[in-house]
């Protein structure tokens, strides 16, 4: 069993046939995940990249300005060395819960779903206002509440007789321009979501291999292995289709170009013939 994360290099046609030929049983990570569930996040490294920052300290305090590629490659084959060590690597596994198998290891790393209240269970309901509080505590605030608060408040500003005219006209300006936001707030995220869709979509296109495989773990199956052929034998055809189109157009415009340089060459040939008949009876 050979267990990774799912990066696309991964997951390629030859390498799960590679596999399925000797009988390797490719595991692949759920997305997102491998920094709880690959032993190389959990405790390999971390220490690598501690090393390698001490490591290379030391040179930017000679404030170098720039690494060679033998300084750089010396520094990671010695932190290298200190990180991979047989403890390192045993701790991975163990900090996983893959060996020995303990899931609740990662479980309790996962947050917890909070349960939602039982409606049953009766209790006393809020007073009902235009003015709750979640209008002035909520963040970020919830622009429908907002408004409907804006609208009491100004039918009773309108109907207190000790507020000024000025006081009101400032107070209608600043419901207007909260009503202005509102109305705003709701096109951008109509168009966020219009935009979202649009790339999603996009990246489904892309990843037809990711689709292929869609909540399986074990790829090394046939169903998986056809659906990877397939998803990456599209772009190629994709790529020689346009390929050949192009060289339809190149070829043209050599045709062209041969065929405007033959009519060219014919005049010129013609000229010749009437320049040397015109020597000949001048001489």
């Amino acid at each position: 069993m050979l267990i990774s994360d799912g990066h696309d290099s991964h997951i390629t046609g030859d390498w799960i046939g590679f596999c399925i030929d000797h009988d390797i049983a490719l595991l692949v990570l759920p997305p997102h995940s491998s920094h709880r569930t690959q032993p190389l996040d959990v405790a390999v490294f971390g220490p690598l990249k501690r090393h390698m920052g001490a490591k290379l300290e030391n040179l930017r305090q000679l404030q170098l300005a720039r690494l060679d590629k033998g300084e750089w490659t010396g520094v990671f084959a010695e932190a290298h060395e200190n990180a991979f060590t047989s403890q390192n690597i045993k701790a991975a596994f163990r900090g996983t819960g893959i060996h020995p198998f303990l899931p609740s290891k990662l479980l309790r790393r996962t947050p917890s779903v909070t349960p939602e209240p039982d409606e049953s269970v009766l209790s006393t309901p809020p007073p009902i206002t235009p003015f709750p509080n979640s209008v002035l505590t909520s963040s970020p605030m919830n622009i429908d509440e907002v408004y409907t608060a804006n609208s009491a408040l100004s039918n009773l500003i309108e109907s207190a007789e000790s507020i000024s005219s000025d006081g009101k006209e400032y107070f209608n300006c600043l419901v207007r321009s909260s009503n202005r936001l509102r109305a705003e707030k709701v096109i951008i995220e109509k168009q966020n979501d219009a935009l979202e869709s649009r790339v999603t979509a996009r990246r489904t296109n892309l990843s037809g291999k990711r689709k292929a495989i869609g909540d399986d773990s074990l790829v090394t199956t046939a169903k998986i292995f056809r659906g990877v052929r397939d998803a990456e034998q599209k772009p190629k055809e994709s790529r020689a289709k346009k390929l050949k189109v192009a060289g339809k157009k190149k070829q043209q415009a050599r045709d062209s170009f041969s065929e405007e340089f033959s009519t060219d060459s014919e005049g010129v040939e013609d000229l010749e013939v009437v320049v040397l008949d015109s020597i000949e009876v001048l001489v």
